[in-house]
Order: structure tokens, then sequence, then C-alpha cells
């Protein structure tokens, strides 16, 4: 485990320092839950054992000093966001019960809520940064299956979805539609600029801190763009939409969240998706002609042969061969 004391979980983590050995079980869940994930399990457990073995941090190598440093950034807000819906109550022989005391007093619904967004937000965010953090500095993540999966779509994060498609929770939409993303890139992307630019494009993402040409550079920020918006319009019909054992339920019109930055708004109507659809989909298939009138107008650069005219036989010549 990656923490040791409540003294190094505080650093990390907006929470009150208590019984280190009652969180230890949220906090272990935790951290299996999403760093062998990143990481891939080679990496985790050699740090976890260097940890570990570790009498004193101070005598850990200074790669796993910082690498330690950017997982526990991760984990803090993690374990807070797992492990706050707990400390509302406490459960005993005689059931649950809410934890109040003569000073202090639970904390309201939406306090709550606002605490466990917050939270979120900053381990996504810590997440990302993680991420760069390997691909920069850690050589053997680059062999890992985890890596692979990092560099399956041209849009590797959600800041860079966000760079291309201005949303709220850019992360989460990130998640929520990378399954979509991966349809627009090989059934539409592939397809309008041919299986040798994008293989090319392709190969060169998949290594570590590719070096594309200038040429390259200009078409891959038209193809983002055409992917984040044409992923927007693919994936909007799936997003209110939830399948689980009771069969198809939509979101409720209802406004009922108890969140500040939601109450003031409501669900969109059919009409409003079709239009974000719509629209997403307009301005997909606008920069999609752009990349490949780009592609066109520099073959060359992109390897491409130059498509020479075909010279028409005249008539009379033509006939004398028979082919009238």
């Amino acid at each position: 485990m990656l923490f040791k004391t409540s003294a190094q979980l505080i650093e990390y983590a907006e929470v009150v320092a208590g019984d280190f050995f009652a969180m230890k079980a949220t906090l272990l869940a935790a951290e299996e839950a999403i760093l062998p994930n990143i990481l891939g399990n080679t990496i985790y457990n050699n740090l976890n054992t260097a940890v570990a073995n570790a009498t004193n941090e101070a005598d850990l190598s200074e790669s796993d000093k910082k690498l330690l440093h950017k997982c526990r950034k991760v984990l803090g807000p993690y374990f807070a966001y797992r492990y706050a819906p707990k400390t509302a109550i406490k459960v005993g022989t005689i059931g649950a019960v809410r934890h109040d005391s003569a000073t202090q007093k639970s904390a309201f619904q939406d306090q709550i809520t606002n605490y466990l967004q917050a939270n979120m937000q900053e381990c996504e965010e810590a997440i990302e940064a993680l991420y760069a953090y390997l691909e920069n500095n850690v050589p053997a993540w680059s062999n890992t299956d985890e890596f692979k999966a990092y560099k399956k779509l041209f849009i590797t994060t959600g800041k860079e979805f966000n760079d291309n498609f201005n949303c709220e929770s850019p992360y989460k939409n990130f998640i929520a539609m990378r399954g979509k993303m991966y349809d627009v890139e090989q059934l539409y992307i592939k397809k309008e600029i041919g299986e040798t630019v994008f293989a090319q494009l392709k190969n060169k993402h998949l290594t570590v801190n590719p070096t594309y040409t200038d040429k390259e550079k200009e078409l891959l920020v038209m193809i983002k763009k055409a992917i984040a918006n044409l992923t927007v319009a693919m994936s909007l019909p799936y997003l209110n939409v939830r399948i689980d054992g009771n069969g198809l339920s939509v979101i409720n019109l209802f406004n009922t969240s108890t969140n500040d930055k939601d109450k003031t708004r409501t669900n969109a109507t059919a009409d409003d998706i079709n239009i974000l659809a719509r629209t997403a989909a307009d301005a997909g298939n606008a920069w999609l002609m752009e990349a490949t009138n780009f592609i066109n107008n520099n073959k060359i650069d992109f390897g491409l042969p130059l498509i020479v005219e075909e010279k028409v036989t005249p008539i009379e010549t033509r006939s004398a061969f028979g082919l009238v």
C-alpha cells in the first residue's frame, strides 16, 4: 500500500486525521481499483514493494519518489471520494446510525455531493498528469498493455478532448465516449483520409513522444477536430439512455439535483439533442473535408503518388486497333 500512515494520507487527501486502521480497507480498495489499471501490474507492484521495504521514504530512489508522489496525488482524492459516503453513518449491533455529536453535525446532502465532485475532479486531473509523467519519464511503461490502451486513440486525454470540443466535465465525457471515438476513427477517419495516411499517423502516434513532420502536425489538428465533433454527434443518442437489469431508462426530466451547478439547469429535450448532434456532425464533416483536401494538396509530403491524368486516345487511333 502506498500510504503507511494517516499523516502521509492527509498530505494528499482532504480528510481529518483519524484511525488509519479503520481507513485501510477503503484505501487499499481504492488503490487497487485505479493504479494497476494506469501503471500496469509490474510497475505498480515494483513501486509497492519499494515503499513497503523502505524504512524511510528518503531512502527510495529519486525515480520512485517522483512516481510515488504522482500516484499519491491520484489516490488521495480518490480515497476521499470513496470514503466520504461511508463516514455519514456508523454500523454496529444496533444497525446503521447517523454520526452526530454536540459539536459536530452531519453535512447536508448537497455539501457531500459537492465534496465528492470536487475530489473526483482533482483525481481526474491528477490521472492525466500521471499519464503524462509515465510517458515522459518511465521507459518501461511503453511496453505495457496500459500504454497501448492509453495510445489507442489519437485523442488521449480529457484535456485534449476539451481542447477540440469545449464542454463541462471533459474527462467524464471523454471516458463515456471512448468507445464511439474508436468507431469514428475506424469507420470514418480511416476511410476518408485513406488507409496509408491513417496508418502512417497511427504508427507514429503509438510511439513514445512521437515526432511528426510539420505537415503531419497540421493534418492532425484537423483530424482531431473532426474526431471530437463526430464523436459527440455519434455519442449523444446513447448518453441519455441507460441499459441495466430493468431494461432501458432515460434521465428524469424533472431536475432534483442538490448540486449548486446543476440546480439552475434542466435536461435537454429531444430537439435540443438533435440540434447539437447535427451541429457537431456538420462541424466534424467540415473538418474532415479540410483534412482530405489538405492531403490531396500535399500528396508528396505524405508519400502518396501523384495521380497522372489519363490521356484519352483519339477516336481514329482507337479505331485502328479495333477499339471503337
